[in-house]
């Protein structure tokens, strides 16, 4: 085995420990495990890694398996036994290994055992860094297995990780091939689909369709045993007879369908459990070869611009292990106590959960011919959507927080449609903003399709610019669109403060007219656009919006506001006497550092809303029991400590304790704690780094 080579690392499985005894113990409804990218997002939904079957983010099944041997006694410790299938297809049935612990921090996911005098760590490692763009955008997830003795006798310690060719297909009736290599000291193993068409395909709740799969561990320190076979012969043979069990051939019948005896990559490895831990890791890759079709232009994942090959990749990954994982931990350490010193540790648990939720459903991708990074997010499981304005709009709080530049390559992809930089056939040229680009990952939608929100989504991309260049300082990525903001500002002057019968992101409830919220978003474009015009120089500009913005958020309250009650409150549409909504759109105004709404618009909001609440936060409006996760934390931050702290308070606990084991829901029923439209999996949890991006920073610099 490996031992620690510098106190870095060694330090990191210290902190882990450290952390998970100190803290409060948060039940996640799902656990992420490898989680990079919006195919490749694998999760435990389970408090246990034996409680359920390892899933795809959707609930799709990725049949992946650990077994371990303690002085030849075999447990398992990864995938659902009834279906962890023996030679004979029958459940394996070895006893589980005994779990006593989960902790998920922002990049890591660590399982802790103890069993038979041996404590076994389980850390899965993404390293979703936003600082450092060539890593952030490696399809890669470290899988590490550290052992220690508990009881002061040495301890022989065998180890089976297996996944089946499922994670590399849609459809389990499809063939898949296989092969292996070697790199210098490296085992590869590979799996993919037969017969390859890439990005042909597109949809919401679906599995990758093309490119290959990959597990690689380095010989170098103390070999391993590497096998492609039938996954229950392998899960016989390990169990059985651990690593002699195991064959030395692969397999030979390439291609075949995954679902017939389920082809399974494999690695067997082979540690001594003394006082001093030890430990050894696996490498997990995926190249999906190009990522998006924009409008028929193939964009490659940004880790490929120069020409860097599979190979090279995992390469690289091996030989940094060591100082990736370091990273991770200084990285994970930071803003674990950062998110507490911000908002308390039930905080920090939730913005840590979401980490890796918000950053795998986004792509940083390579412009072939325009030679620069684009940024793209799915609007998971409700739709499938490509590069949603609404979507990113509730996500824009992570980035600002953690990298806005990154926020700025997701937009320009909306600028380049809006401004009909595509080909003909899909040419927008409507006055307000777009709601997409189509539905993950082709971007090829005509205007005929368009789900119009026109104020929601124009007042969405003037706010977002403004977030992204207060922080940057940098609008030369603005210089080809200025007359396509113009002519935003200019809807949005005619539109914002009475809006029509119209969408907004609450598209469930259906359209509304004199929707009082989704005017209190287009007024705040407007004073966003004055203040991007301001930076720009042209103080005129800056001044008429500046004036306008105020000038209508003053009639907003005029018109919304509900004086009789008490506390008064502004309503759900102008002419609803006694209803109300959640003014997340005013509290935004806190991120952008702004004053457009009075202050006491957010105080007597927050005091009525405890007139409404219930046991897991605040209703999205008077309509029903619906709540938004996003917008709810969006109002919190808003709000004083202590109000911040209450109403937060509700929102841990519903992740505490809800039934509904999905990667965490951003819709929910208040009162009962229960999923109700199926939201599951959504980068929108980026608001909940509100607290974080407030109030709005000086201007940072970031170099990639």
């Amino acid at each position: 085995g490996i031992q620690f080579p510098n106190m870095k690392t060694a330090l990191y499985f210290v902190f882990v420990l450290l952390a998970a005894s100190s803290a409060e113990v948060f039940r996640p409804p799902a656990v992420p495990l490898i989680v990079f990218d919006p195919y490749i997002s694998i999760w435990s939904f389970g408090d246990k890694l034996t409680d359920a079957p390892i899933k795809q983010w959707f609930g799709r099944q990725v049949t992946t398996t650990g077994f371990i041997r303690i002085d030849g006694n075999p447990y398992q410790f990864m995938g659902y036994p009834s279906t962890t299938l023996d030679s004979d297809h029958e459940p394996v049935g070895a006893p589980i290994l005994s779990q006593t612990a989960v902790r998920v921090d922002p990049t890591t996911t660590t399982f802790t055992y103890e069993q038979d005098g041996v404590a076994l760590s389980l850390i899965f490692t993404t390293p979703l860094l936003h600082d450092d763009w060539d890593l952030l955008s490696k399809p890669i997830s470290y899988v590490t297995f550290q052992v220690q003795s508990t009881d002061s006798d040495e301890h022989n310690v065998e180890i089976y990780f297996g996944m089946t060719g499922e994670i590399a297909v849609n459809d389990m009736e499809v063939p898949v091939e296989w092969s292996r290599s070697s790199i210098n000291d490296i085992d590869v193993l590979q799996i993919g689909k037969h017969d390859q068409h890439v990005v042909d395909s597109a949809g919401d709740r679906v599995g990758i369709d093309w490119g290959y799969a990959y597990l690689a561990v380095s010989q170098k320190s103390r070999p391993s045993v590497t096998v492609i076979g039938n996954g229950p012969e392998l899960n016989s043979a390990f169990v059985e007879n651990g690593l002699n069990g195991l064959p030395r051939q692969d397999i030979t019948d390439s291609p075949r369908k995954v679902n017939q005896n389920w082809p399974t990559l494999a690695v067997g490895l082979s540690l001594t459990a003394r006082m001093r831990p030890e430990k050894q890791y696996i490498l997990f890759a995926y190249d999906d070869i190009i990522s998006i079709n924009y409008f028929d232009t193939l964009l490659p994942p940004y880790w490929r611009r120069d020409g860097a090959t599979p190979s090279d990749l995992i390469v690289e990954s091996i030989s940094s292990y060591e100082s990736v994982m370091s990273r991770c931990l200084a990285f994970d350490k930071k803003l674990v106590s950062d998110l507490t010193a911000a908002g308390g540790p039930k905080y920090a648990a939730i913005a840590a959960l979401s980490y890796r939720q918000v950053a795998g459903a986004c792509k940083l991708t390579w412009h072939p011919t325009r030679k620069e990074a684009w940024y793209f997010m799915k609007e998971m499981s409700s739709d499938g959507d490509l590069s949603t304005v609404d979507v990113i709009w509730p996500a824009s709080p992570f980035y600002f927080y953690l990298s806005p530049k990154l926020l700025e390559r997701m937009l320009v992809p909306l600028l380049v449609y809006s401004d009909q930089q595509v080909p003909v056939k899909y040419k927008y040229d409507q006055p307000f903003a777009p709601h997409h680009l189509g539905q993950w990952p082709i971007a090829d939608i005509v205007q005929k399709d368009q789900e119009d929100m026109p104020v929601e989504e124009t007042g969405n991309m003037l706010t977002l610019i403004y977030g992204v260049i207060q922080r940057t300082n940098d609008l030369s990525f603005l210089k080809p669109f200025w007359p396509l903001l113009q002519k935003w500002a200019d809807y949005l002057e005619e539109s914002a403060l009475d809006p029509e019968d119209q969408l907004c992101t609450d598209d469930f409830e259906g359209p509304m007219p004199h929707n009082v919220n989704l005017a209190a978003k287009g007024i705040l474009g407007l004073a966003a656009y004055g203040r991007i015009c301001g930076m720009a120089g042209n103080k005129t500009c800056a001044d008429k919006y500046e004036s306008m913005s105020k000038s209508y958020a003053h009639r907003w309250v005029d018109l919304s506001y509900d004086t009789g009650v008490d506390p008064p409150h502004s309503r759900l549409g102008y002419d609803q006497k006694n209803s109300w909504s959640l003014k997340y759109n005013v509290a935004y105004q806190r991120l952008l550092g702004l004053d457009t709404f009075p202050e006491e618009v957010i105080r007597s909001e927050l005091a009525f809303y405890r007139t409404v609440e219930h046991a897991f936060g605040i209703p999205l409006d008077s309509r029903g029991d619906l709540t938004k996760l996003d917008f709810l934390t969006m109002m919190a931050v808003a709000g004083s400590d202590a109000e911040f702290e209450h109403f937060f308070d509700k929102v841990y606990r519903f992740a505490h304790v809800t039934p509904d084991r999905y990667p965490l829901t951003d819709e929910y029923l208040t009162s009962i704690g229960t999923l109700h439209l199926g939201f599951i999996a959504r980068s929108v949890l980026g608001a909940v780094y509100s607290k974080m991006a407030v109030p709005a920073p000086e201007v940072r610099v970031e170099t990639f």
